[in-house]
């Protein structure tokens, strides 16, 4: 169980520090954070599904599978919210001249959770995305016919690609929830047909050369994808990009796994829900910062891949007390009782 949960905290550990990385790279033009947004919130939600397994086998009843999922991602969702939509309120409002955007309609969609309606902190459509896709791929997985759950997790997917595609935001982001159900699903199958999945095997070398290869070809088409801003482009392209880039996450954290004997990769994985609530706003500031002291333009700052990961690891460093005091004084803010090590993303 110890060897199979610090396997799960790396993928964490990886896909927090990519979603970080796409971030400072986001709007770049450089090119990278477009590989990395192939596949970074498909691999969430893969791994909200592999930890989904251990609940569906322990035969969880519904109602308390739903109260665990609200403390847990529903509460952190509101209180980050409410924390950052009062620093940018009476901080960064102004000094982002974002004076267009309206208060009461930012606020509100806080209840109303409508993706790429987050001025404030525009990661934070994914816990609402997550609560909503773990609570449909619940139910599916009640069905006792496979052959229905497939067909079901199929009808989600295409019902939600087309609403999402037509541009139509739904609240408490249904429309990419339905997408997002499917990734869910397979991160279940993958861990329920796999007990051993931190497991090198000798296959994975040729999946690592087959993914990297098809992740190549969409960067080479010009392919983007961007969950937030409903940008999926041909339904082929975002089914290759997506799957290839979860497969080489896998497989590499296999890798993490067996090197990160301080579990450094670990601990951000563990701690994967605070960074995902606060390192946006955070890292608009380190990226003003940044180019100031070392006198070089915001835009080439962003474009370099370089500069992108020493602010990756600035923020991830100014985080580390966030963290501490939240898991040691404040633990209720992330859904838990008492201070635990697990993280509850």
């Amino acid at each position: 169980m110890k060897e199979r949960n610090t396997y799960l905290d790396i993928l964490k550990g990886a896909g927090i520090i990519l979603v970080v990385l796409a971030h400072v790279l986001k709007s770049s033009g450089g090119g990278y954070e477009r590989v990395i947004y192939f596949f970074h919130m498909p691999l969430f939600f893969f791994i909200s599904g592999m930890t989904l397994f251990y609940s569906i086998e322990r035969k969880i009843k519904f109602k308390e599978f739903f109260m665990k999922k609200v403390k847990s991602i529903l509460l952190p969702y509101l209180i980050f919210s409410f924390i950052t939509f009062l620093y940018w309120f009476f901080i960064e409002r102004k000094t982002r001249n974002q004076y267009n955007d309206s208060v009461l309609y930012s606020f509100a969609n806080i209840f109303l959770a409508r993706v790429e309606e987050y001025p404030f902190n525009v990661v934070m459509w994914f816990l609402p995305c997550l609560f909503v896709s773990e609570i449909i791929t619940y139910w599916i997985l009640k069905i006792q016919n496979k052959a229905i759950q497939v067909i079901s997790v199929i009808f989600g997917f295409l019902i939600g690609y087309i609403i999402a595609t037509k541009n139509i935001r739904l609240p408490f982001t249904i429309e990419t929830a339905l997408i997002s159900q499917m990734y869910i699903y397979l991160g279940f199958i993958y861990q329920k047909c796999n007990p051993s999945s931190d497991k090198l095997k000798k296959v994975d070398i040729l999946i690592f050369i087959i993914s990297t290869l098809l992740i190549y070809i969409c960067y080479k088409k010009d392919y983007a994808l961007d969950m937030l801003a409903h940008s999926y482009g041909k339904i082929y392209f975002f089914l290759i990009a997506t799957f290839s880039g979860v497969l080489i996450t896998l497989i590499v954290s296999k890798l993490l796994n067996k090197i990160d004997k301080r579990k450094w990769l670990s601990f951000v994985g563990k701690n994967s829900l605070i960074i995902m609530c606060v390192h946006e706003p955070i890292k608009r500031i380190v990226i003003v910062l940044y180019s100031k002291i070392f006198n070089i333009q915001q835009s080439i700052v962003r474009a370099s891949l370089l500069h992108s990961v020493i602010i990756t690891f600035i923020v991830l460093l100014i985080i580390l007390p966030i963290i501490f005091i939240i898991n040691k004084y404040l633990p209720f803010i992330i859904g838990k009782k008492k201070i635990k090590e697990e993280s509850t993303l």
